[in-house]
């Protein structure tokens, strides 16, 4: 779905604002049931972040048809969840980083796994480096807490490796609980440019 970016760099202080949208279509079928239930998700993306070079902090939301995975109660009697789905038109995003990206930092993030179709409502905490590039290159390790922290201590390691400031890769691989996840994020900045 289409994204807006517009980032300000002003001595030492770097802010950015993101407007995106999701929208698509999920189908829950319920374990040892016949029920199954289709949803249509649709939502924009207000986000804002500051960032200086020793911290960073990030606030905005999820607006719209939120659907996103939770821990469920058990059915009364039958051993399986209810539904493995909240819905909820307002989810918060949030963002806090210590330390320099480029070389060592601790980051938190609330629900902020932009852009994403069906966000996982979670607590993220890594630690990462840059290994000293200077074109915001970086690779995180992390765990999860959560929707679904409950479960074996999932983690994850991240990287995020932009080509000539237009062309983003972010690859991901899930570990424990999260395992035999892979994922794989590729963007293009349609007119990117940068104003002296």
């Amino acid at each position: 779905c289409p994204a807006y970016t517009s980032t300000t760099i002003r001595g030492k202080e770097k802010a950015t604002f993101r407007l995106n949208s999701s929208a698509g279509a999920i189908k829950e079928n319920i374990v040892g049931d016949s029920i199954s239930e289709k949803y249509t998700l649709v939502s924009i993306n207000p986000y804002f972040q500051v960032d200086y070079p020793w911290m960073g902090i990030g606030i905005g939301a999820s607006v719209g048809n939120n659907i996103w995975a939770i821990q469920s109660t058990v059915k009364q009697g039958t051993g399986f969840p209810e539904s493995g789905l909240g819905k909820f038109p307002l989810l918060p995003i949030g963002h806090l980083r210590r330390g320099p990206k480029r070389f060592f930092a601790l980051e938190y993030n609330f629900n902020n796994h932009e852009p994403f179709g069906m966000p996982v409502y979670t607590s993220e905490f890594s630690v990462g480096s840059g290994f000293g590039a200077k074109n915001d290159f970086h690779v995180r390790y992390g765990f999860i807490g959560g929707s679904i922290g409950g479960y074996d201590n999932p983690s994850f390691l991240s990287a995020y490796i932009p080509i000539k400031n237009t062309f983003i890769i972010e690859p991901t691989i899930g570990f424990n609980a999260l395992q035999n996840v892979y994922m794989l994020n590729l963007s293009y900045r349609f007119g990117h440019k940068t104003i002296p």
